[in-house]
Protein backbone atom coordinates (compact mmCIF):
# COMPACT_ATOMS: atom_id res chain seq x y z
CA UNK A 1 0.00 0.00 0.00
CA UNK A 2 1.36 3.62 -1.55
CA UNK A 3 0.46 6.69 0.50
CA UNK A 4 1.65 9.92 -1.00
CA UNK A 5 1.03 13.50 0.66
CA UNK A 6 3.09 16.62 -0.30
CA UNK A 7 6.69 16.98 0.65
CA UNK A 8 7.06 19.15 3.95
CA UNK A 9 10.45 21.51 3.70
CA UNK A 10 12.49 21.07 6.53
CA UNK A 11 15.88 21.66 7.82
CA UNK A 12 18.27 19.06 7.01
CA UNK A 13 19.59 16.99 10.02
CA UNK A 14 22.48 14.75 10.81
CA UNK A 15 26.38 15.93 9.44
CA UNK A 16 28.37 18.72 10.75
CA UNK A 17 27.00 22.01 12.25
CA UNK A 18 27.23 25.58 9.39
CA UNK A 19 29.25 27.52 11.30
CA UNK A 20 30.50 28.93 8.38
CA UNK A 21 29.62 33.03 7.00
CA UNK A 22 28.29 33.65 3.85
CA UNK A 23 30.86 35.02 1.54
CA UNK A 24 30.30 37.69 -0.40
CA UNK A 25 31.30 36.43 -4.24
CA UNK A 26 30.14 39.52 -6.59
CA UNK A 27 28.44 42.74 -6.74
CA UNK A 28 26.82 45.60 -8.25
CA UNK A 29 28.60 47.63 -8.20
CA UNK A 30 32.29 46.36 -7.46
CA UNK A 31 33.39 47.37 -4.57
CA UNK A 32 35.33 50.81 -4.74
CA UNK A 33 34.09 51.44 -8.21
CA UNK A 34 34.56 54.76 -9.52
CA UNK A 35 31.84 57.13 -11.45
CA UNK A 36 28.75 54.54 -10.87
CA UNK A 37 25.55 55.84 -11.86
CA UNK A 38 22.42 54.24 -11.61
CA UNK A 39 20.08 53.73 -8.32
CA UNK A 40 20.02 49.25 -8.08
CA UNK A 41 22.78 47.41 -5.61
CA UNK A 42 23.06 43.80 -5.82
CA UNK A 43 24.90 41.53 -3.66
CA UNK A 44 25.21 37.83 -4.52
CA UNK A 45 26.94 34.92 -2.11
CA UNK A 46 28.21 31.88 -2.21
CA UNK A 47 25.45 30.06 -0.02
CA UNK A 48 21.59 31.09 0.05
CA UNK A 49 20.83 34.04 2.81
CA UNK A 50 18.27 35.81 4.75
CA UNK A 51 17.73 39.49 5.75
CA UNK A 52 17.36 40.47 8.98
CA UNK A 53 15.99 44.17 9.90
CA UNK A 54 17.93 45.78 6.81
CA UNK A 55 15.98 48.93 7.31
CA UNK A 56 17.75 49.30 11.12
CA UNK A 57 21.42 47.70 10.57
CA UNK A 58 22.36 49.19 7.39
CA UNK A 59 24.32 51.97 7.64
CA UNK A 60 24.42 54.33 4.42
CA UNK A 61 27.19 57.14 4.71
CA UNK A 62 26.94 59.83 4.13
CA UNK A 63 23.41 60.51 5.08
CA UNK A 64 20.96 60.61 2.21
CA UNK A 65 17.03 60.74 1.83
CA UNK A 66 16.58 58.22 -0.97
CA UNK A 67 14.15 55.37 0.00
CA UNK A 68 15.42 51.84 -1.22
CA UNK A 69 13.21 48.77 -1.25
CA UNK A 70 15.07 45.49 -0.90
CA UNK A 71 14.52 41.66 -2.06
CA UNK A 72 15.95 38.64 -1.27
CA UNK A 73 16.03 35.88 -3.61
CA UNK A 74 18.03 32.62 -3.06
CA UNK A 75 21.65 32.97 -2.86
CA UNK A 76 21.42 37.31 -3.71
CA UNK A 77 19.56 40.64 -2.28
CA UNK A 78 18.91 43.52 -4.12
CA UNK A 79 17.91 47.07 -3.21
CA UNK A 80 16.50 49.17 -5.25
CA UNK A 81 16.94 53.23 -4.68
CA UNK A 82 14.16 55.58 -5.66
CA UNK A 83 16.57 57.83 -7.06
CA UNK A 84 20.26 58.11 -8.85
CA UNK A 85 23.09 58.63 -6.15
CA UNK A 86 24.74 62.44 -5.94
CA UNK A 87 27.00 63.41 -8.15
CA UNK A 88 30.86 63.52 -7.19
CA UNK A 89 30.30 61.61 -3.80
CA UNK A 90 31.81 58.29 -1.98
CA UNK A 91 29.02 56.00 -0.56
CA UNK A 92 29.65 53.66 2.02
CA UNK A 93 26.63 50.96 2.66
CA UNK A 94 27.47 48.69 6.01
CA UNK A 95 25.72 46.30 6.48
CA UNK A 96 26.26 45.15 9.97
CA UNK A 97 24.67 41.63 10.46
CA UNK A 98 21.92 42.18 8.27
CA UNK A 99 22.52 39.11 5.94
CA UNK A 100 22.87 35.80 7.16
CA UNK A 101 23.05 32.19 6.05
CA UNK A 102 19.93 30.37 5.79
CA UNK A 103 20.82 27.11 7.35
CA UNK A 104 22.21 28.42 10.87
CA UNK A 105 21.57 32.38 10.37
CA UNK A 106 25.67 32.72 10.47
CA UNK A 107 26.20 36.57 9.33
CA UNK A 108 28.28 37.92 7.02
CA UNK A 109 31.56 39.27 8.75
CA UNK A 110 32.66 42.79 7.56
CA UNK A 111 30.12 43.34 4.92
CA UNK A 112 30.78 46.42 3.44
CA UNK A 113 30.44 48.23 -0.08
CA UNK A 114 32.12 51.26 -1.13
CA UNK A 115 31.67 53.24 -4.58
CA UNK A 116 31.78 56.22 -5.84
CA UNK A 117 29.71 58.53 -8.33
CA UNK A 118 32.91 60.53 -9.39
CA UNK A 119 36.44 59.67 -10.60
CA UNK A 120 38.11 59.08 -7.04
CA UNK A 121 36.99 57.98 -3.44
CA UNK A 122 37.24 60.05 -1.05
CA UNK A 123 39.81 58.71 2.29
CA UNK A 124 39.18 61.02 5.14
CA UNK A 125 38.51 58.66 8.42
CA UNK A 126 37.95 59.09 12.18
CA UNK A 127 38.13 56.38 14.79
CA UNK A 128 38.18 56.19 18.26
CA UNK A 129 36.31 54.51 21.42
CA UNK A 130 33.18 55.39 23.29
CA UNK A 131 32.49 55.08 27.32
CA UNK A 132 30.25 56.16 30.33
CA UNK A 133 32.30 59.33 31.78
CA UNK A 134 30.83 57.88 35.21
CA UNK A 135 31.54 53.98 35.19
CA UNK A 136 34.45 53.88 32.42
CA UNK A 137 32.67 51.15 30.61
CA UNK A 138 32.69 51.14 26.91
CA UNK A 139 29.32 51.64 25.48
CA UNK A 140 27.43 49.73 22.27
CA UNK A 141 25.22 50.98 19.57
CA UNK A 142 26.38 54.23 20.43
CA UNK A 143 25.56 57.04 17.12
CA UNK A 144 29.01 58.81 16.34
CA UNK A 145 28.59 61.14 13.94
CA UNK A 146 30.37 63.67 11.80
CA UNK A 147 28.75 67.73 11.59
CA UNK A 148 29.47 70.47 9.58
CA UNK A 149 30.86 72.93 11.61
CA UNK A 150 28.47 75.89 9.57
CA UNK A 151 25.29 74.19 11.01
CA UNK A 152 23.28 76.65 12.50
CA UNK A 153 20.44 73.66 13.68
CA UNK A 154 21.22 72.00 16.78
CA UNK A 155 21.74 68.38 16.73
CA UNK A 156 18.22 67.83 18.31
CA UNK A 157 17.46 69.00 14.50
CA UNK A 158 20.26 67.96 12.49
CA UNK A 159 21.33 64.49 11.33
CA UNK A 160 25.19 63.85 10.97
CA UNK A 161 26.49 63.90 7.27
CA UNK A 162 28.61 60.96 8.19
CA UNK A 163 28.14 58.02 11.09
CA UNK A 164 29.09 54.59 12.46
CA UNK A 165 27.74 53.04 15.67
CA UNK A 166 29.47 51.75 18.33
CA UNK A 167 30.43 47.75 19.02
CA UNK A 168 30.82 45.77 21.67
CA UNK A 169 34.17 47.46 22.55
CA UNK A 170 32.65 50.68 22.58
CA UNK A 171 34.96 51.17 18.87
CA UNK A 172 33.87 52.97 16.29
CA UNK A 173 35.33 53.77 12.74
CA UNK A 174 34.43 56.24 10.18
CA UNK A 175 35.63 56.15 6.66
CA UNK A 176 35.55 57.34 3.33
CA UNK A 177 34.50 61.06 4.21
CA UNK A 178 35.18 64.02 2.57
CA UNK A 179 38.19 65.69 3.73
CA UNK A 180 37.72 68.56 6.05
CA UNK A 181 36.94 69.56 9.17
CA UNK A 182 33.83 68.40 10.93
CA UNK A 183 32.31 68.29 14.58
CA UNK A 184 32.65 65.06 15.73
CA UNK A 185 29.92 63.93 18.62
CA UNK A 186 28.43 61.12 20.13
CA UNK A 187 24.71 60.31 20.76
CA UNK A 188 22.88 57.12 22.61
CA UNK A 189 20.43 57.60 20.01
CA UNK A 190 17.56 55.44 21.90
CA UNK A 191 15.01 55.45 18.78
CA UNK A 192 17.44 55.08 16.52
CA UNK A 193 16.20 59.01 14.99
CA UNK A 194 19.84 60.08 14.85
CA UNK A 195 18.74 63.30 16.91
CA UNK A 196 19.46 63.99 20.09
CA UNK A 197 16.67 63.79 23.01
CA UNK A 198 17.61 66.15 25.28
CA UNK A 199 15.84 64.84 27.98
CA UNK A 200 16.55 61.01 27.74
CA UNK A 201 19.72 60.55 25.70
CA UNK A 202 23.15 60.46 26.49
CA UNK A 203 25.51 62.40 24.58
CA UNK A 204 29.49 63.04 24.38
CA UNK A 205 31.48 65.48 21.72
CA UNK A 206 35.11 66.34 20.91
CA UNK A 207 35.52 69.78 21.88
CA UNK A 208 37.99 70.69 18.92
CA UNK A 209 37.22 70.38 14.85
CA UNK A 210 38.45 67.18 13.54
CA UNK A 211 39.92 66.93 10.50
CA UNK A 212 39.40 63.45 8.73
CA UNK A 213 42.31 63.80 6.44
CA UNK A 214 45.53 64.94 8.80
CA UNK A 215 44.14 63.88 12.35
CA UNK A 216 44.88 60.59 12.86
CA UNK A 217 44.09 60.34 16.81
CA UNK A 218 42.24 57.43 18.55
CA UNK A 219 39.70 59.82 20.07
CA UNK A 220 37.99 58.77 23.49
CA UNK A 221 34.68 60.14 23.77
CA UNK A 222 32.83 60.70 27.50
CA UNK A 223 29.34 60.03 26.97
CA UNK A 224 26.55 61.82 29.91
CA UNK A 225 23.18 62.95 29.89
CA UNK A 226 22.86 66.41 29.99
CA UNK A 227 19.10 67.62 29.83
CA UNK A 228 19.64 71.07 27.88
CA UNK A 229 16.13 72.06 28.08
CA UNK A 230 16.23 75.70 29.53
CA UNK A 231 15.02 75.67 33.45
CA UNK A 232 11.84 77.66 34.27
CA UNK A 233 9.62 77.42 36.48
CA UNK A 234 6.83 74.65 35.82
CA UNK A 235 4.07 75.74 38.97
CA UNK A 236 4.05 76.38 42.37
CA UNK A 237 3.03 74.90 45.32
CA UNK A 238 1.63 77.26 48.16
CA UNK A 239 0.95 75.67 51.73
CA UNK A 240 0.46 77.14 54.64
CA UNK A 241 3.78 76.57 56.37
CA UNK A 242 6.18 76.64 53.20
CA UNK A 243 6.32 77.49 49.52
CA UNK A 244 7.72 75.46 47.05
CA UNK A 245 9.14 76.00 43.01
CA UNK A 246 8.59 73.27 40.99
CA UNK A 247 11.38 73.38 38.52
CA UNK A 248 10.99 71.40 34.66
CA UNK A 249 14.09 69.62 35.10
CA UNK A 250 16.26 68.76 38.32
CA UNK A 251 19.25 71.24 39.56
CA UNK A 252 22.53 70.81 41.51
CA UNK A 253 22.74 73.99 43.61
CA UNK A 254 20.84 77.59 43.89
CA UNK A 255 21.80 80.64 44.87
CA UNK A 256 18.78 83.11 47.06
CA UNK A 257 18.88 86.89 47.30
CA UNK A 258 16.26 88.57 49.67
CA UNK A 259 16.08 92.22 48.03
CA UNK A 260 13.93 93.59 51.25
CA UNK A 261 16.10 92.22 53.51
CA UNK A 262 13.66 90.04 54.71
CA UNK A 263 15.41 86.21 54.84
CA UNK A 264 13.43 82.47 54.73
CA UNK A 265 15.12 78.92 55.21
CA UNK A 266 15.17 77.04 51.69
CA UNK A 267 16.26 73.62 50.71
CA UNK A 268 16.02 71.37 47.41
CA UNK A 269 13.73 68.76 47.53
CA UNK A 270 13.15 65.67 45.21
CA UNK A 271 16.08 67.35 42.26
CA UNK A 272 13.71 69.81 41.15
CA UNK A 273 11.68 71.44 44.19
CA UNK A 274 12.89 74.59 45.89
CA UNK A 275 10.74 74.34 49.22
CA UNK A 276 10.87 78.05 51.08
CA UNK A 277 9.67 77.85 54.95
CA UNK A 278 7.47 80.43 56.52
CA UNK A 279 8.62 81.57 60.19
CA UNK A 280 6.72 83.55 62.38
CA UNK A 281 8.65 86.84 62.49
CA UNK A 282 8.29 87.82 58.38
CA UNK A 283 6.37 90.23 56.09
CA UNK A 284 3.22 88.79 54.63
CA UNK A 285 4.94 88.81 51.03
CA UNK A 286 8.47 87.98 50.47
CA UNK A 287 10.37 88.69 47.64
CA UNK A 288 13.52 85.98 46.37
CA UNK A 289 15.36 86.27 43.70
CA UNK A 290 16.54 82.57 42.41
CA UNK A 291 19.66 81.81 40.77
CA UNK A 292 19.48 77.97 39.76
CA UNK A 293 22.75 75.80 38.98
CA UNK A 294 22.53 72.75 36.59
CA UNK A 295 24.95 69.82 36.00
CA UNK A 296 27.28 71.84 34.07
CA UNK A 297 27.68 74.23 36.23
CA UNK A 298 25.21 76.64 34.50
CA UNK A 299 23.48 79.52 35.88
CA UNK A 300 19.77 80.12 35.24
CA UNK A 301 18.48 83.81 36.94
CA UNK A 302 14.59 83.01 37.59
CA UNK A 303 11.90 85.38 37.50
CA UNK A 304 11.51 87.03 40.74
CA UNK A 305 9.01 84.94 42.74
CA UNK A 306 6.78 86.46 45.69
CA UNK A 307 6.27 84.07 48.72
Amino acid sequence: VFFGRCAQQVAPTGGKKDTLAPILTQSIPLNKTLNFKGNRVELLFDEYVVIDNITSKLIITPTIENPYTFKQNGMSVVLNFKKEFADSTTYTLNFGDAIKDFAEKNPAKNLKLVFSTGNSLDSGHVQGYVKNILSRKPLLDVLVGLYEIGDTLPITQQKPIYFSRTDSSGYFSIENTNIKEYKLMAVEDKNRNMLYNTKEESIGLVTSPVNTGTDTTRFDINMFLSDITPLKVQRTLPKVNNYSLVLNRNIEDLEVNFPNNDSLPYLIENGNQIKFYKTEIHSDTTLAQVTVIDSLGKKVELAPSKI
